[in-house]
């Protein structure tokens, strides 16, 4: 989506400001947003890292059919605290 894209746009010279349209984008169903969010949480890309929530969002992006968040889930095939502590 076009909100999606500008989260995109922004993550490097504004990561706080491109949550914002992650977030919205997300929220609107857009997949590539809730991935991207994932990965901010992930990450700590604009917003505290949070690990669980990040894990959380690649779980729910990959059960709506997002390649690249079920990818992340089978590289990191793990219990949900191993999948954490393996991709610090």
């Amino acid at each position: 989506s076009a909100t999606n894209s500008l989260g995109v746009y922004y993550r490097d010279e504004d990561p706080a400001f491109a949550i914002s349209f992650f977030q919205k984008a997300a929220k609107q169903g857009d997949l590539n947003a809730l991935y991207n969010l994932a990965e901010c949480y992930e990450k700590g890309i604009g917003i505290k890292q949070d690990k669980n929530k990040a894990l959380t969002l690649y779980r729910e992006a990959a059960n709506k059919g997002h390649e690249g968040a079920k990818e992340w889930l089978n590289k990191y095939n793990f219990s949900i605290e191993a999948a954490i502590s393996v991709h610090e």
